[in-house]
């Protein structure tokens, strides 16, 4: 039996007590003493260590501020505590000839970032594979990556809870302070989160907006995981990304999600981009102005790019009237509400249980333009807690807060709270 040489056993009972910057130089101290492999050698499993350096990994395995970036194990604490043993392991480290994530490290080292493609061709059931992939893109091991392609399969309640559950990992993994943060997560994971959550109707919660990433993504699958991201969360979101980014074309990557999610913010920052974009300008100013011919806010938005004062908007209240049975409602009225409620309180109820449990009194507010032109459904209840919805449709463009409005599109801003706050646009006849 090996023993722990006295020179590990101090670097380790230092690190309890060391302060975050040191405890690395202190982890390495102490694996550098029992000769533990490096990272150009294989992952060990805990089977092939001897006594000492299966001793010093466990100790420093719970370790969240160390970095082991130059020896043969994971980074991440949570995936350390499995790979050693002292968690139970997961789909990656389940027990076999040779666990999942040594086939796929193979796979890497001996033909460079082909684990992409053996992952691809691992037969797992489909549960087993989201858990594994969830693991790989949050970097349990070095060296194993893998991507999500069968977006079709990601459907149903599995789907779904596995989406929720992961995109609270990810992110408390990205704000983590410590050297287990996630970093520059792959597209296709921010995706699959996405697309699970939306299909699977969960309520979105807002600290989920830094996972959406309209880079890199399939133009039909994106759309469908954004639809998913209520307002003003959407918005601001793409928005943040777009801006931000100097590597890829953020000008046509945000005029192919305009169309989809017409915004005054949208267009702006699709039209600030334009000049750096391999698309010529003109042509990008000219798939803006198509989108603007059907919408006043991408209108506005286009009139400032060029210089021109943008129209005020004008709304008006042609309709009101409350809903206090279930059987009231129109089809179209039916979504406007259900996605009022769960925007509310999250809660995954039919309107049925709603309106059961009491929560009538539903108040619709057909709002139309200057000329007459409905263009807006404002649904609310309670002290006019609510959702804006363009008309007769479930897209939400501004919500009702305690008698006040939340919109990051100014114009709007102003023509709805004129026609729903202060009372003094006029109603139509």
């Amino acid at each position: 039996m090996k023993t722990v040489p006295v020179g590990a056993k101090q670097a380790l009972a230092a690190i309890k007590e060391a302060k975050p910057d040191e405890k690395s130089d202190l982890a390495s101290a102490a694996l550098a003493a029992v000769g533990f492999p490096k990272n150009d050698q294989p992952t060990p499993l805990a089977s092939e260590l001897d006594d000492a350096q299966l001793a010093v990994a466990r100790a420093v395995a719970p370790e969240r501020d160390v970095w082991v970036g130059k020896w043969a194990m994971p980074q991440p604490s949570w995936s350390r505590l499995r790979w050693i043993g002292l968690e139970p392991p997961g789909v990656l480290e389940k027990p076999a000839k040779r666990p999942l994530f040594r086939v796929l490290e193979h796979a890497y080292r001996q033909e460079g970032d082909t684990s992409l493609t053996a992952f691809a061709k691992v037969d797992l059931p489909l549960a087993d594979r989201l858990d594994a992939f969830g693991d790989i893109a949050m970097h349990a091991y070095p060296y194993v990556y893998a991507n999500w392609e069968r977006f079709d399969e990601l459907r149903g309640d599995f789907a779904a809870a596995w989406a929720k559950r992961t995109a609270d990992r990810a992110v408390a993994a990205l704000a983590s302070p410590h050297n287990d943060k996630l970093m520059n997560p792959r597209a296709s994971f921010t995706l699959a989160i996405l697309l699970g959550l939306a299909r699977g109707k969960v309520p979105f919660d807002p600290k989920w907006s830094v996972l959406v990433n309209p880079f890199g993504a399939p133009e039909r699958e994106l759309v469908e995981a954004l639809k998913g991201v209520s307002e003003p969360h959407r918005t601001r979101a793409l928005v943040d990304k777009l801006s931000k980014n100097v590597l890829y074309a953020s000008a046509e990557t945000g005029l192919a999600l305009l169309p989809h999610f017409p915004s005054a913010a949208l267009a702006k920052v699709v039209l600030e981009k334009a000049s750096d974009a391999r698309t010529p300008k003109a042509k990008i100013v000219a798939g803006v102005s198509a989108v603007a011919a059907k919408h006043d806010a991408v209108q506005a938005a286009l009139d400032a790019f060029k210089g021109r004062q943008p129209k005020p908007l004008h709304l008006a209240i042609a309709k009101e009237h409350y809903v206090g049975k279930v059987t009231e409602l129109k089809k179209t009225q039916r979504a406007q509400v259900l996605r009022m409620f769960e925007r509310w309180d999250g809660q995954d109820l039919s309107l049925e249980e709603r309106f059961a449990g009491g929560e009538g009194g539903i108040r619709i507010r057909e709002l139309v333009d200057a000329k007459g032109k409905r263009v807006y459904d404002a649904v609310s209840f309670n002290a006019d807690d609510g959702l804006v919805f363009r008309a007769n449709e479930a897209d939400e463009v501004a919500h009702l807060v305690q008698h006040g409005v939340e919109c990051d599109d100014e114009r709007l801003y102003d023509a709805l709270r004129e026609a729903l706050v202060t009372g003094r646009a006029k109603k139509r006849r």
